[in-house]
């Protein structure tokens, strides 16, 4: 009996090895996994790796155009034979162009307005809050010597703050373990993001790797918002203080949400910020723009990304239209119009 039950096992254990080997096989042959790949960072939680072609999946779980990531980690060419004038964008998901082509994006529409003399690098980071931008300007600065930095703030990324110390590490111990898994196998890594999927479907967000935004329901959003720009301040003019010192200019640009959701409450908190950061401006000098503007005569159905809300090609159009504008004003006219006629038309 006990011979019978240990062959049974036996076999049991061999066939389950030779499925999990035969699946290992098969994904990476014909299922290689295809997504950026990021690296845990103990200053910013999480980086994407450099030199590298991929995807990154909307909210829907449909896969996105094609990204290309530079040595510097950035979206876009390498810069290695790029001209020595940059412009930095520094931003979110909205700015790196999760949903749309490089091309698309409105960093890739104003990069091909600058001429040759010019290269516009995005420095939009998914996920990002501004105290990562920050973190992640301070090592680009030295490296790019940009002449003018340009800070996207999309107003709901204001709420993405600094974990606590122990949400810290136990966010770098996930990636750290995520990256692991899928150095070992293609396989592990499909079967974690099945398990992700289902996590989020549960609510269980604490068991997925993720950026996670500050919330104290006890507070309104508006007022999580404004205290966010306070936190937010001195960073933003610790940016501004080096881009100075190092010679180029800095300019804020406000991408108000009620863009994207249009009520009476979101108007009047978007307007309030759009002050807050006006106020800020004046008070030590910076250029602050808002590109509420442009978004105004569209539907939402134009300018959002179905079942994900990402910015479309002809919303990023628009905004690299409006920049145009922004641009003559800091006096760096460019050398092209922006149309978003054919994007429109698309949609």
């Amino acid at each position: 009996m006990l011979r019978k039950f240990l062959l049974n096992g036996a076999l049991v254990l061999g066939s389950t090895f030779f499925c999990l080997v035969l699946g290992e096989i098969v994904c990476r042959v014909f299922f290689p996994d295809t997504r950026l790949r990021y690296e845990a960072d103990q200053d910013v939680l999480a980086a994407i790796a450099p030199n590298q072609d991929g995807f990154i999946y909307l909210s829907d779980g449909s896969r996105a155009p094609r990204v290309r990531i530079n040595e510097l980690g950035l979206r876009g060419a390498s810069l290695a034979e790029a001209s020595e004038r940059r412009v930095l964008f520094l931003g979110d998901s909205f700015t790196f162009g999760s949903g749309v082509t490089e091309e698309e994006s409105f960093v890739g529409l104003i990069d091909a307005t600058l001429g040759e003399e010019v290269t516009a690098v995005n420095g939009g980071h998914p996920g990002y809050g501004i105290y990562q931008m920050e973190i992640k300007f301070q090592r680009l600065s030295s490296v790019l010597r940009p002449e003018l930095v340009v800070l996207i703030v999309w107003e709901s990324f204001l709420l993405r703050q600094r974990h606590t110390k122990e949400g810290h590490q136990a966010f770098i111990a996930r990636m750290e373990k995520l990256n692991r898994l899928k150095s070992f196998s293609v396989l592990g890594t499909y079967v974690y993001r099945l398990y992700e999927q289902i996590a989020l479907r549960f609510d269980a967000k604490n068991l997925v790797v993720a950026l996670q935004e500050t919330k104290e329901p006890q507070f309104s959003n508006e007022v999580l918002h404004r205290r966010a720009v306070r936190l937010d301040s001195e960073r933003i003019l610790r940016i501004n203080d080096r881009v100075r010192a190092e010679g180029g200019e800095f300019a804020i640009v406000f991408w108000p949400r009620e863009g994207y959701v249009v009520d009476n409450v979101e108007t009047e908190m978007s307007a309030g910020l759009g002050a807050q950061f006006e106020a800020f401006g004046k008070a030590h000098d910076i250029p602050v723009f808002s590109v509420q503007g442009a978004f105004e005569p569209y539907p939402a159905t134009a300018l959002n990304i179905p079942n994900d809300g990402h910015p479309t090609p002809f919303a990023h159009c628009l905004v690299a239209r409006e920049l145009v504008g922004i641009f003559e004003e800091l006096g760096h006219p460019l050398e092209q119009t922006v149309s978003c006629a054919d994007f429109l038309a698309e949609g």
